[in-house]
């Protein structure tokens, strides 16, 4: 078998598992956008004054919990709930 047969024979081989334009599996999201859109830079000063606040009440709180926070007490929802990196900022 010469390389292009083989490179062929290969491909052919290849099983696909789903629709490779599944947006959930590519974002983890079942919403339309587009694959690495923005989000808004800045918080809203409601949510900085709340991050500033829980930090105030506890220095050693995560990142990681702050967020779980602004969620679990409805400050935010899952399209305005600043990232970990923006919240150690």
């Amino acid at each position: 078998m010469d390389r292009m047969t083989t490179m062929a024979s290969m491909g052919s081989m290849q099983q696909h598992h789903g629709d490779s334009g599944g947006t959930y599996y590519e974002t983890g999201s079942i919403k339309p956008g587009v694959i690495g859109g923005s989000k808004p830079k800045v918080a809203t000063p409601k949510v900085v004054e709340k991050i500033a606040e829980y930090k105030r009440q506890n220095p050693t709180m995560f990142a990681w919990e702050i967020r779980d926070r602004l969620l679990a007490e409805g400050i935010c929802d899952n399209d305005t709930v600043p990232s970990v990196s923006s919240i150690n900022r």
